[in-house]
């Protein structure tokens, strides 16, 4: 199956890495940064430099990795959706809720959008999971690193712990239900409870010492490692087969609530 990539930067490649052990990318849209498109032939092969227009306007192209800049997510998915493509797109999707619901009205029988959240298809997942009706959980997410400086920290980094409680916990939202909130430009903390859940999230992007991400469920002291899989491209490859095996499936809905509760929170700043 033949597939476009839109984007050539750090992440890009990443992604491209594991789409081209399952599909043929033959076209990319890039902004002509010479070094991304060596690194990227490197990994994929040759591959023909295009407009959005030339990937649109090929049937041959079914599938569309988008990897751009948050600002552009959106637009670049809908013109995809609009031309029957099924679309491969980079986290949260829009910089706003507004645009993933354009998106969403862009879904039909004949296109899909998945949007790449991590890690939640992971096995051991279950054992965080809330396994039946009204059962009371205590999460602890707890993220430590350095770097991801200049990119906002709450559609960047918060969005993954948000999609992550809203798979772990049924009808999970920060909206009315923060009872502590701190926020600075690399440092968010956020306790949010009602009666069956109470979800500790614990942020710092200017860790130089401590690298780890790491959720607890407090209720039943299971903890998670993230930083510990053994090979990070194995996440990666979860999401990708997947999104390749159910071609008409999405994951819309819930990454709209992540960036409205992440609006909701702009709200009290």
């Amino acid at each position: 199956m033949k597939a476009a990539l839109i984007g050539a930067g750090r992440w890009a490649q990443v992604l491209a890495n594991c789409f081209s052990k399952k599909v043929n990318i033959t076209n990319v849209i890039s902004g002509g940064n010479k070094k991304n498109l060596e690194s990227l032939e490197k990994i994929i092969g040759k591959f023909k430099i295009s407009k959005i227009e030339d990937i649109l306007s090929n049937n041959k192209i079914k599938i569309v990795i988008i990897a751009t800049p948050t600002s552009t997510l959106s637009k670049f998915a809908i013109q995809c959706l609009k031309n029957k493509k099924y679309v491969f797109l980079e986290k949260p999707g829009s910089l706003d809720s507004k645009g993933l619901k354009r998106i969403k009205a862009s879904i039909t029988s004949e296109n899909c959008c998945y949007i790449n959240y991590q890690y939640c298809l992971l096995d051991n997942f279950d054992n965080l999971r809330v396994k039946k009706l009204n059962e009371y959980i205590q999460l602890d997410f707890n993220w430590k690193k350095w770097g991801s400086f200049g990119n906002d920290i709450k559609r960047n980094l918060l969005s993954h712990d948000l999609y992550i409680a809203k798979h772990l916990i049924p009808g999970f939202t920060l909206k009315n239900n923060i009872s502590k909130f701190y926020y600075s430009e690399d440092i968010i903390h956020i306790v949010a409870k009602d009666k069956n859940y109470k979800v500790y999230f614990h942020i710092d992007r200017t860790s130089k010492n401590i690298k780890e991400k790491t959720i607890k469920r407090l209720d039943t002291n299971y903890e998670l490692n993230l930083y510990n899989q053994k090979d990070s491209n194995m996440i990666i490859n979860k999401q990708i087969d997947f999104f390749l095996k159910n071609l008409t499936s999405h994951n819309i809905d819930i990454c709209i609530s992540i960036l409205e509760d992440i609006e909701y929170l702009e709200e009290l700043i």
